[in-house]
């Protein structure tokens, strides 16, 4: 990546390293025939940052950010709903005090941890499944309770 410094006279050109991983795309495809497109960037040279969360079904389907609206359909037609909440967007303040306020509850013994440990091994699993079919360019077939 270039970065031109105009405010100076003469206008200095400097490198400046991009050392991280900059984008993943992936399509998860589960044994119920749901599939999960995930597609993520940290430096994208996009002209602004956004952020969306989508999903479809048979049925309908939902857009999560930017704003909560959902698509169905009634009498032949597609039809965008709007439920009447609170908020329509994510609120991150209090779903962080809340994940927060759960997991001081889980380590007092009060509550159950809604994600158990297996979720998350189950969610490295597929992240490195990801991985290796990036590095050897084809599809990765997972079996349920195989060890990575």
């Amino acid at each position: 990546m270039w970065r031109v410094f105009p405010s100076i006279k003469r206008p200095i050109m400097m490198r400046i390293k991009n050392d991280v991983e900059d984008l993943a795309n992936a399509l998860i495809r589960f044994e119920n025939g749901a599939s999960l497109y995930v597609d993520v960037s940290f430096t994208l040279h996009a002209s602004k940052d956004e952020s969306s969360a989508k999903i479809f079904g048979t049925k309908g389907g939902a857009e999560l950010e930017p704003e909560l609206v959902i698509v169905s359909e009634q009498f032949n037609t597609i039809v965008n709903i709007e439920p009447q909440i609170d908020h329509l967007t994510f609120q991150f303040q209090s779903a962080f005090n809340n994940e927060i306020a759960h997991f001081v509850a889980c380590c007092k013994g009060e509550a159950v941890p809604v994600s158990p440990v297996e979720d998350g091994l189950e969610v490295m699993r597929i992240l490195n499944a990801v991985y290796q079919s990036a590095a050897e360019g084809r599809e990765i077939v997972l079996s349920a309770g195989e060890e990575g």
